[in-house]
């Protein structure tokens, strides 16, 4: 004699019914379209049945709770991961920044000293240009007057 029921599938050694009272049963349930019981029972039919349904009615809806709540926890996780992720990134692009600050710093530093090293550099070029025109004109002078000591010479 089986009897269907739609619920999860369940192992049910010891049952209790509305009014505490305590029923040894034997049932073994399998999920497919409907349950089928097996079952070695010392009560009426009607008690039978709502032990059928509280059973299954209770399994049911842990199975439903427990779901939900593992659904909740999923949500929550993701949740919580966006969140991480959220920070760290808002963190990285600050640290970004600030290396990015840093690293700007330090080039305009070095292009100041750079600056500062050509300009001197420069300033030094300048100085030996200067040497350098002054000795070709005295050289340029001195030809000048070997040249006309040279025709003073000649007869």
């Amino acid at each position: 004699a089986g009897v269907m029921c739609r619920c999860p599938s369940v192992s049910v050694d010891t049952v209790y019914s509305r009014r505490g009272q305590y029923h040894h049963t034997t049932a073994a349930l399998s999920f497919n379209i409907g349950i089928s019981f097996e079952r070695n029972l010392n009560f009426n039919k009607e008690l039978d049945s709502n032990l059928i349904y509280i059973c299954c009615s209770s399994r049911t809806d842990d199975i439903s709770r427990k779901a939900q709540e593992l659904v909740e926890k999923i949500n929550q996780s993701r949740i919580s991961n966006e969140k991480m992720i959220d920070s760290f990134q808002e963190t990285l692009v600050e640290k970004v920044t600030d290396l990015c600050m840093q690293m700007k710093e330090h080039m305009y530093r070095v292009f100041e000293e750079n600056s500062d090293r050509m300009q001197v550099n420069l300033q030094e070029l300048q100085e030996v240009l200067d040497s350098c025109t002054k000795l070709s004109h005295e050289l340029l002078e001195a030809n000048r007057a070997l040249a006309c000591l040279r025709e003073g010479d000649m007869p």
